[in-house]
């Protein structure tokens, strides 16, 4: 089996701007090793990516939601909480102060559909290596997944496409 390369994260636009904004270009990101984990051998231990971990599918599932304008699409709720958790958190570690920490959520609460629009952050490996960590089984979405975090990626640590 071929060592992966490149790390692949989903986010959305939403979270990109905030990051950049807010917490000085320092982006923290859930990642995988493969992008899409149905198109791997069936023997692969990686094909074990669960689709909430899938970077395809979180990719699809978010587009379709922002394409139908589905203002009762789950994916983009967990997302407006994980933003709010992690504005707690940047408020907690004195990175932002109160006054940010109310823009922020005021922000999340009237965003538009649209600025859930998902994009895709490749991010490659070698540059990451001193800074990536493996998810916890207890927090992962199974046991045998591949899942990663990152908590200070950088601008020029990554780069965005959309498709």
């Amino acid at each position: 089996m071929q060592e992966n390369l490149i790390y692949y994260s989903t986010n959305t636009k939403l979270a990109y701007i905030i990051n950049e904004k807010f917490y000085f270009s320092r982006h923290f990101v859930w990642c995988s090793p493969v992008f899409n984990p149905e198109k791997l051998n069936e023997y692969d231990y990686r094909r074990k990516i669960p689709v909430s971990s899938s970077p395809y599918k979180i990719y699809k599932n978010l587009l379709d939601d922002v394409k139908s304008q589905d203002l009762h699409s789950m994916k983009i709720d967990q997302n407006k909480t994980g933003l709010k958790k992690g504005a707690g958190k940047m408020l907690e570690n004195g990175i932002i102060d109160e006054n940010d920490f109310a823009r922020i959520i005021k922000i999340i609460d009237k965003a538009l559909i649209n600025e859930f629009s998902p994009i895709i952050y490749l991010i490659p490996k070698h540059l990451v290596d001193n800074k990536i960590k493996t998810v916890d089984d207890d927090d992962a979405a199974n046991p045998l997944s591949s899942e990663f975090q990152i908590e200070e990626l950088s601008m020029n640590e990554f780069e965005i496409i959309e498709f």
